[in-house]
This record gives C-alpha cells, structure tokens and sequence, in this order.
C-alpha cells in the first residue's frame, strides 16, 4: 500500500489492520535493511507506539527548488554590484525601489518580488526551511 496520508495510516494502525513488517524486512529485505542502518530515522519514523515498525520510507537527496532572479540591467544603471549576502539583497531591493531603476520618473518600483515562492528564497538564505533536523 502507498499511501501518504498521516491520518488514514494511523487509523488502520489503531483498528489492528497493519502488519508489523520488522521481521519480513529483516528477512526479505537486505538492501532496506542496510538503508536502516545507514539511515536509522527511516525506522523511527516507520514505528508506531507500540514499538514495532509499520511503514517504510525513502531517502529523497534535496535538491533547489527556487531561484532568485536579478535584473542586471538595473544593477549597472545604478552602479550596484550583484548581491553576494542577504544583507547585500535588501541594499539592492531598496535601490530598486528608490532609485527609479526603469527611468519612468515615478517610484513604482518593486525592489524585490515575494509573489508565487519569493518568501521561500528568503527563508532559506535565513537558514529557514520546512525541514526538521532530527536525531535518533
């Protein structure tokens, strides 16, 4: 069975519906088993209360899944160079916003997008993320 749904799991967990799967993994499943070792959060994620595991899982390498895109053009306009830090970031988004980068005159400027996965950018460049270290 996939299934990925936290709640429905538990619930055939807690009716008796799921079958303890130690045994048949160390048993039938030499290279699970030696990713259990080398990963031992997959087993305490895949055990339930009772001490016995249920579920299995994968290792998936992380990979980027958002960028930061720059208006170069605007950089050399106004002189700047390419932001290297988070701090060199907002000096830019501010210069962007001020400076009249687009030459219309006004100060309609967006210094820095947060629309669709910008906040996530800048969450990550703070060392945010949706990611929880655990230890086992």
């Amino acid at each position: 069975m996939n299934e990925f749904d936290t709640s429905y799991r538990d619930q055939l967990y807690s009716q008796k519906q799921l079958l303890p799967l130690d045994d048949l993994v160390k048993q039938y499943a030499p290279n699970y088993t030696k990713m259990l070792e080398k990963y031992p959060i997959l087993r305490k994620i895949g055990t339930k209360p009772d001490g016995k595991m249920y579920e299995i899982g994968r290792v998936i390498p992380s990979t980027m899944q958002v960028a930061v895109f720059i208006r170069t053009d605007w950089l050399k306009k106004l002189s700047l160079p390419i932001p290297q830090t988070p701090e060199d970031l907002l000096k830019v988004a501010k210069a962007f916003t001020e400076q009249d980068p687009d030459g219309n005159g006004k100060k309609d400027t967006y210094g820095y997008s947060l629309a669709y996965l910008g906040d996530e950018a800048i969450d990550a460049m703070h060392g945010n993320t949706m990611f929880i270290k655990m230890t086992s």
